[in-house]
């Protein structure tokens, strides 16, 4: 919708801003039910809508009404109403917030695409409210929990000695650049305890993502897990053999379990 925005030149308050500030939260709610449920569970969520606008927009989707339809349908509906103010914010932030759940963009994505329209400022805030500190702290807690019983898979032994008698200055160094996607995987089928230590030496953002796309990711998941431990421990044995790291081909030898699958 920025296309339209640009078309339009709005000029928005501060206070219009404000009051559609929770649309962008909303959104982001809405997109974790269509990836962890399908966008089929989102009928619930819009029995009792009462705004036509979003109602008709959010139904579009469920109903699988392809994107370029649904965007002429919005603007069309957008520009006949001849809003202004926080009504017309309030519109364009439906609409860029439907398409990006039409395409069942991440909770971070959603947020860049819809605050696109608020001004810098008002997006940074906003996005260091929803993806750092408290919030992030709280994301690690409630998936910490959910996985507190979690025990290693036999086959995740090397990867789990190598890593856990790493100091944190050496696993950091080896995580470093390591593809979120790559790093989730490579935790499936480890153990709570190896879980928690590698949350505890990666960036807020990377163990955010983790945290909030632990079930819903389905990147990699054509690949055995093992095939991105293995990434990771090349990477460990390469900065060795570079003078970066000791220690880790000792470890990863003293297991019998070397050539396990890939």
């Amino acid at each position: 919708m920025l296309e339209l925005y640009a078309r339009l030149r709005p000029n928005f308050s501060n206070s219009d801003k404000e009051a559609c500030k929770p649309l962008i939260y909303r959104f982001v709610d809405l997109g974790k039910i269509a990836r962890l449920k399908g966008l089929l569970a989102l009928d619930l969520e819009m029995e009792l809508e009462e705004d036509f606008f979003f109602y008709t927009a959010v139904g579009m989707v469920i109903d699988d009404v392809p994107a370029q339809t649904v965007r002429s349908v919005l603007e069309g509906m957008i520009l006949s109403g001849k809003y202004s103010g926080a009504a017309l914010l309030s519109r364009l932030l439906i609409a860029e917030g439907t398409l990006s759940l039409q395409q069942r963009d991440t909770p971070r994505l959603t947020v860049l695409r819809m605050s696109a329209m608020l001004g810098e400022d008002t997006a940074d805030r906003l996005i260091e409210e929803l993806f750092s500190g408290k919030s992030a702290k709280a994301a690690f807690s409630l998936f910490l929990e959910g996985i507190q019983e979690q025990r290693a898979l036999a086959e995740c032994a090397p990867f789990e000695t190598v890593f856990f008698n790493l100091e944190s200055r050496s696993l950091q160094a080896i995580l470093r650049g390591i593809p979120d996607g790559v790093l989730l995987e490579s935790l499936r089928g480890c153990s709570y305890a190896l879980i928690r230590r590698v949350l505890e030496n990666i960036s807020l953002n990377t163990g955010y993502w983790i945290a909030e796309n632990w079930e819903s990711y389905a990147g990699t998941r054509h690949e055995p897990i093992f095939t991105c431990q293995r990434e990771i421990i090349e990477k460990a044995l390469r900065m060795e053999e570079r003078g970066e790291l000791f220690g880790i081909a000792k470890l990863w030898n003293a297991e019998e379990t070397l050539d396990y699958q890939t």
